[in-house]
Formats: C-alpha cells, structure tokens, sequence
C-alpha cells in the first residue's frame, strides 16, 4: 500500500485529536493482517482481535 505516518500523527489518533481517513482505516486493516470490518466490530476486545488472549 505504501501509506507513510509519522510518530505524530499515530500520537494524535491515539488522543482523539486527529480523525483517521479512510486511507489510513485501510493501511492499518493491512498492517494488523484484518478486514475492514473486523477494525469495526465493537464486540471483541483488542486482545482478542490480535490474539493475545486466545481464552475462549
């Protein structure tokens, strides 16, 4: 995909200062290895998303 973010920027979204476009909605679905939707699903915790917490 070839999208560049500086420290900034990630910084800003992790504050709630900066929206993330829909581009970087993209780039972060590739660089975690899930879908679009999956980004958005409310009924699962990062963990379980990433599985780090593989409990169920």
């Amino acid at each position: 995909m070839g999208y560049d973010m500086d420290k900034n920027a990630v910084q800003r979204i992790e504050s709630g200062q900066r929206f993330v476009t829909d581009i970087e909605v993209e780039a972060f679905a590739k660089v975690f290895g899930v879908s679009l939707p999956m980004l958005f699903r409310e009924d699962i915790s990062p963990e379980n998303l990433f599985g780090e917490n593989d409990t169920e």
